[in-house]
């Protein structure tokens, strides 16, 4: 398992802004068909405030609707709330970008940058 909480793990942006990490779980890992995707957004709450962290989530949600994701679960957590709850081990989460280049993931690929376009 990857150590999440040492590695340097890639931002998501809102225009030219670093806001978050975002972090899969769940089916898509480790099921050929899953049924939705799980994703955690861990926001620094010095840069993105939790409507921002919610306007983020919204994004994910649309951009994923639009390129045909059936359902887009996204737990939010501020740095300290994640710190705290241990959520990421907990779940087995890996950095999104990191799942991506790893497994050449073209449709959250295009997730992403669709995302960080229309924020």
């Amino acid at each position: 398992m990857l150590n999440t909480t040492t590695m340097a793990t890639p931002f998501i942006t809102t225009g030219d802004n670093p806001t978050g990490r975002l972090f899969i779980f769940g089916s898509w890992l480790s099921s050929p068909m899953p049924n939705d995707l799980d994703l955690v957004f861990i926001y620094d709450d010095c840069v993105c405030s939790p409507q921002d962290a919610i306007t983020v989530r919204q994004a994910l949600k649309e951009c994923g609707a639009r390129l045909g994701i059936p359902a887009i679960h996204v737990v939010l957590l501020s740095e300290a709330e994640s710190v705290q709850c241990g959520f990421i081990e907990s779940v087995g989460a890996v950095p999104l970008k990191i799942w991506i280049n790893e497994h050449r993931d073209d449709l959250l690929r295009r997730l992403i940058e669709e995302a960080e376009k229309n924020p």
